[in-house]
């Protein structure tokens, strides 16, 4: 069975973005990372609604939105109205995750909480029952030559514990340096992981059907 990735395409080119739609569709992908930011949570900005609006509209992707941004209520009925499939908010950003929760249940999307490398999984614990996902990140957000931790791992094996302790559905994914060689580092680690996020490796290389494929294999 291969690896679910989701290509993050925060660092596409416009001139590339239709190639890389089309070679996404060619090796089966079928999910993108879209990342929004607002300067403030981290250091660079970009709400990329306008391109997920394109993306709902011509497109057949699951669309995993990520939200860093420190106010996340704000942002919630402009990626609804884009066409976001599933809104990933971060565990610190302010805002109530509970109200968060119902209101894209009511508006028919998943909703995730993201956990960066300092929060630990006890501080998201109430809201585990409620969520489609839980990203983990594996590199610090908003710093794109952090390096990759792999000790990471250790939480994605105490949320897999949690999830089977008590029977709950969320999906496990990882954000964050994702390259093929990390990769195996979280599988010869154990790490139970549903969904990976790769970004540069993938949209930034020279050949990146094969690094693609090379994902999908590992």
């Amino acid at each position: 069975m291969s690896n679910t990735i989701y290509p993050s395409i925060l660092d596409a080119t416009p001139d590339k973005m239709m190639s890389l739609l089309d070679l996404f569709k060619k090796t089966n992908i079928n999910g993108l990372h879209i990342d929004m930011m607002d300067g403030h949570y981290v250091p660079d900005m970009g709400l990329n609604d306008r391109l997920l609006s394109w993306l709902h509209a011509n497109t057949n992707f699951f669309l995993d939105v990520h939200l860093m941004v420190t106010q996340p209520e704000a942002l919630l009925d402009t990626v609804i109205k884009a066409g976001a499939s599933s809104v990933t908010v971060h565990s610190d950003a302010h805002g109530d995750l509970f109200y968060i929760a119902q209101q894209l249940d009511e508006a028919g999307v998943q909703f995730g909480v993201a956990l960066s490398p300092s929060r630990g999984v006890s501080s998201i614990m109430p809201i585990l029952p409620h969520l489609d996902r839980v990203l983990v990140m594996t590199t610090a957000p908003g710093h794109r030559a952090s390096h990759f931790l792999l000790g990471m791992a250790e939480k994605v094996e105490e949320l897999n514990n949690i999830r089977q302790e008590h029977d709950l559905q969320f999906e496990i994914e990882i954000d964050g340096g994702i390259t093929d060689q990390t990769l195996r580092k979280l599988k010869e680690a154990s790490a139970h992981v549903d969904e990976y996020v790769s970004g540069g490796y993938i949209v930034k290389a020279e050949n990146p059907e094969q690094n693609i494929l090379s994902l999908l294999g590992v």
